[in-house]
């Protein structure tokens, strides 16, 4: 750790360099200054970890070099160093964030006691530091998971946009949503390599994840442009592009159009009807709103009547759960 001596007196400085053996404590003795001034050139070239300061110095004094270092966040830690034992003195230097006031004559042992512990806090507070920004490396390093994660809450119908908590975590990692019309898409493509999978992704305004069976599912962003048609044709291209052919089947199901976040469980569920009925009927596309026209719509729980109906049927209530699946049927 580096350390500076700040004091009007060449005699008083020479001897704190003399009475203490700085090294042995990890210091080394970086510079030297006659007053506040020369000791805010230090800190800028050198940023030293601690100070030493006399508090009545010319041009710039003690006291107005710590409020310098505090109004300007600077991490060196001071310890005053006075011949005037008054206490509004302590007072102010402890209300500038001062770690101790010690008097002249400096007594040595007490000097290294002071030293120490400054060193030891200032070491537990760099290790904090390091901790911290090893987590938020380590949250960075995971974001794109944990945005597929909370995409896949939001699918499920963990959330709702009232949710304040929710607010904060898409802020967070950056998801764009509410959209202000959204349909689901749930589909069974593979891709290749990660190159398909980046230009398939980065075809439109969305939030994907895959779902707890692998399903690629995508929360798309659409408008009044954003026609069946409009999205056939770019699925194909996107699709053929990937995998550089025409004759590759994929299965795809979409749900209806939707405007609040708290339908996307709904639009999950719609998707899969669609893709159930791709795959049955071997077609490429599911259109919910078409399918469900052909009497092919559905049961959809919503969180509310699943959670009652499992509370249920644990307490072995079966008039409850009889009233429940009515009410879904």
């Amino acid at each position: 750790m580096k350390i500076i001596i700040v004091d009007d007196e060449f005699l008083f400085r020479t001897a704190i360099k003399v009475s203490l053996d700085f090294e042995s404590l990890g210091l080394e003795i970086v510079g030297e200054a006659r007053n506040g001034r020369e000791a805010i050139a230090l800190v800028d070239n050198y940023a030293p970890d601690i100070a030493l300061v006399d508090i009545n110095m010319p041009v710039i004094d003690g006291l107005e070099f710590a409020r310098y270092i505090r109004e300007n966040n600077i991490n060196t830690r001071i310890i005053f160093i006075s011949g005037y034992d008054q206490f509004d003195y302590a007072k102010e230097a402890m209300h500038l964030g001062a770690h101790s006031y010690l008097l002249k004559p400096v007594d040595e042992e007490e000097l290294k006691r002071e030293l120490t512990e400054l060193i030891n806090e200032i070491e537990i507070d760099q290790f904090k530091v390091q901790e911290l920004s090893m987590l938020k490396s380590q949250v960075k390093e995971n974001i794109p998971f944990l945005r597929e994660r909370l995409v896949l809450d939001i699918l499920m119908g963990h959330h709702d946009e009232a949710d304040e908590n929710l607010k904060k975590k898409m802020d967070y990692l950056n998801i764009d949503m509410p959209y202000e019309s959204f349909c689901v898409i749930v589909t069974d493509i593979i891709f290749n390599t990660e190159m398909d999978e980046e230009l398939f992704m980065n075809a439109y305004n969305y939030q994907w994840t895959y779902d707890y069976k692998g399903r690629l599912t995508i929360i798309l962003n659409v408008n009044e442009h954003c026609t069946e048609e409009r999205l056939i044709s770019k699925f194909r291209s996107i699709i053929s592009a990937a995998y550089n052919s025409n004759s590759l089947t994929v299965h795809i199901g979409i749900s209806n159009y939707y405007n609040d976040i708290r339908y996307t469980n709904t639009g999950y569920k719609e998707a899969l009807a669609a893709l159930s009925y791709c795959n049955n009927e071997n077609k490429s596309f599911g259109f919910y709103s078409i399918i469900s026209e052909n009497g092919l719509e559905p049961i959809i729980i919503n969180k509310e009547q699943r959670n009652e109906l499992l509370i249920s049927m644990r307490m072995g209530d079966s008039k409850n759960v009889e009233l429940i699946l009515n009410k879904i049927f």
